[in-house]
């Protein structure tokens, strides 16, 4: 003896029935309850300002300093910031306080970059181009505090 009935469905109706149903089924992921979650307490991450001079530069600006600092978790950016006057820096200077201080430095790590001013002669920047863009691109502003 066989019964047949007939279920007289909406379609519309349950697609989303079997949905809802799939979704309020239990998974099946194996893992201990009374295992405790371990959460690590976040690292909070800080930016340090390196603030150096034309007497101060060598002596702000280690090596051996900046790589302490650049090893520490907790530090996310370093920023290379010239205060005072640079305004005894001719093209040629320009060009050596580049290469032989601020490029190297930056070539160390990621984490370091550039942030002010520096207040270099009036036009010797202009005769450096290529140097004047290598700071632009490294965050420096040049001459901006002589702009009005």
């Amino acid at each position: 003896m066989r019964f047949y009935n007939k279920i007289f469905y909406d379609i519309k109706h349950v697609i989303p029935l079997i949905g809802l149903a799939g979704t309020t089924m239990t998974s099946c992921i194996d893992f201990d309850i009374r295992e405790p979650i371990k959460k690590s307490d976040p690292v909070i991450q800080r930016d340090i300002d390196l603030v150096f001079n034309d007497t101060t530069k060598f002596d702000i600006l280690d090596v051996d300093a900046l790589l302490k600092i650049i090893n520490n978790d907790t530090i996310r950016r370093i920023y290379l910031v010239p205060v005072g006057h640079w305004d005894k820096y001719d093209d040629e200077s320009i060009t050596a306080l580049r290469r032989r201080l601020l490029q190297q430095r930056i070539a160390l790590s990621p984490k370091i970059r550039g942030l002010g001013d520096f207040d270099f002669m009036h036009g010797a920047a202009s005769h450096v181009p290529m140097d004047s863009m290598w700071y632009v691109e490294n965050g420096w502003t040049i001459n901006n505090g002589n702009q009005r």
